[in-house]
């Protein structure tokens, strides 16, 4: 809330200043976030030492595609270049790979790549590169095995590049990062919901709210819970398919399903609900921090991976945890919600203070600056153009992002380009801007070869 008010300031100044309609805010230097997102940040950054990110390190994720070696009749979704690689420099965003058409409509990709732009305009980046994975779950190699030794195949050896993502577990390397995508493009998003919680909060009081644990999902059984075990010693059961099993006998206490059996119910609505449980899908699951807005009570299902703001969760102060004493223990902790009425709906209550102050979109600005900024200490090089095959300005990138029928609907670009697009220096200068225009970027993600071999040019001066 402190950010949003400091913004807000700063923003009634730039009203009343009597500068010229071309005055833009100074860029930030500095924000604060939450304690535990300061520590993950830390964390995260911890596997390389100040100034061990060498430029053979950095670019050793190039060598995990090689085009030549990709069968011709290979299905676009196969195409190894799918990764997003970025550099920054001197506080411009820059491509250095251009995504096939498969993979660059996607939300997680899309919505990165927007707040990403939106940082650079709000925040003086530093000098920077690094892979963004905005598939569900991060390559296995990305991860240190038993022995503490990096799986990353590719040499130098032990190395590990940085990589940044939406998701990771325990031994994973990668850089957590917010699912812009998912909290800013999507339907119902968090921040679409945010906008409406005026409506929400006052829609169903907390003693109008049906006492009963609700959930609407797909049914499958995500990979990563395999080797879970609850407290009692025996495996953990699909949350999913169980919990639909179990709201069948205990109708009165649950009423979980899959989505697909006609029992769909929107989220903006499932606040009618005293209790709404979560569980992971092919990833951390997106509703999750939805959920914490709505008001209701919180109920999270034990799992292995986790998202960037998950540190900052405690069990009993934020959500209500099941699947951990045993995979039928949430039949215990319902009834037990509703003898606590008072504790549960506090809880439900921080829970939404919670994600209000910490989660909303100047916070996850703040937080990739801050991510950005602690891994620039790592660098041991200047990332530069100068020795990059291609380095597309990731604001011709938003443009063609915006005005291709492919994926003009698939988040809110006005928002930044109609601020920032036509002052953005990398636009005012012309830096490039000739080289990738609208056209050029259709023909480089319709070829689907755009992954230049950068690793191959290290004599390159």
């Amino acid at each position: 809330m402190a950010l949003r008010i400091l913004i807000f300031l700063t923003a009634c100044t730039a009203c009343l200043s009597k500068a010229s309609g071309a005055w833009r805010q100074p860029k930030l230097d500095s924000c604060i976030l939450h304690p535990d997102l300061e520590a993950r940040i830390a964390k995260d950054v911890s596997i390389w030492s100040d100034g061990g990110i060498s430029e053979e390190v950095g670019l050793s994720v190039v060598s995990s595609c090689d085009l030549n070696k990709m069968p011709p009749d290979l299905k676009p979704e196969q195409n190894c270049n799918k990764a997003q690689r970025i550099l920054v420099e001197n506080g411009t965003v820059y491509l250095t790979n251009i995504a096939n058409t498969v993979h660059m409509s996607l939300d997680e990709r899309i919505g990165f790549l927007v707040e990403l732009y939106q940082t650079s305009q709000e925040y003086n980046l530093p000098n920077v590169e690094f892979t963004h994975w905005f598939d569900d779950i991060p390559s296995g190699s990305l991860a240190f095995g038993p022995d503490g030794k990096s799986l990353w195949p590719f040499p130098p050896a032990g190395c590990m590049p940085p990589v940044m993502a939406w998701s990771k577990w325990k031994e994973c390397s990668v850089l957590l990062v917010p699912n812009s995508g998912h909290f800013r493009c999507v339907r119902d998003g968090f921040d679409e919901l945010e906008a409406l919680l005026e409506n929400i909060a006052t829609s169903v009081p907390w003693n109008e709210r049906l006492p009963v644990a609700f959930g609407r999902w797909s049914n499958f059984c995500p990979h990563f819970l395999e080797k879970l075990t609850t407290a009692d010693g025996k495996p953990m059961k699909c949350p999913r398919t169980h919990y639909e099993e179990l709201s069948k006998q205990h109708s009165h206490l649950l009423d979980m399903r899959d989505r697909k059996d006609g029992h769909e119910l929107p989220i903006q609505h499932q606040n009618r609900f005293r209790y709404l449980v979560s569980t992971d899908g092919l990833s951390v699951s997106c509703k999750l921090e939805k959920y914490l807005l709505l008001g209701s009570a919180l109920l999270k299902t034990n799992s292995s991976v986790f998202a960037y703001f998950y540190d900052a969760l405690k069990p009993y102060e934020h959500y209500l945890p099941v699947m951990v004493k045993s995979s039928d223990d949430i039949l215990e902790m319902v009834p037990w919600m509703r003898a606590n009425d008072e504790r549960v709906h506090a809880i439900a209550q921080r829970g939404q203070e919670f994600a209000l102050n910490n989660l909303h979109r100047e916070a996850r600005l703040c937080y990739i600056f801050r991510l950005i900024k602690e891994l620039s200490k790592k660098m041991g090089y200047k990332p530069t153009c100068k020795r990059r095959e291609l380095c597309v300005p990731l604001v011709h990138e938003i443009k063609f992002l915006a005005g291709d029928k492919r994926t003009s609907m698939r988040c809110e670009y006005q928002s930044v380009l109609s601020r920032f697009g036509n002052s953005d220096d990398a636009v005012a200068t012309g830096r490039r801007a000739k080289e990738y225009d609208f056209k050029d970027l259709g023909r480089l993600h319709d070829g689907g070869n755009a992954w230049p071999r950068d690793d191959l040019l290290k004599d390159k001066p």
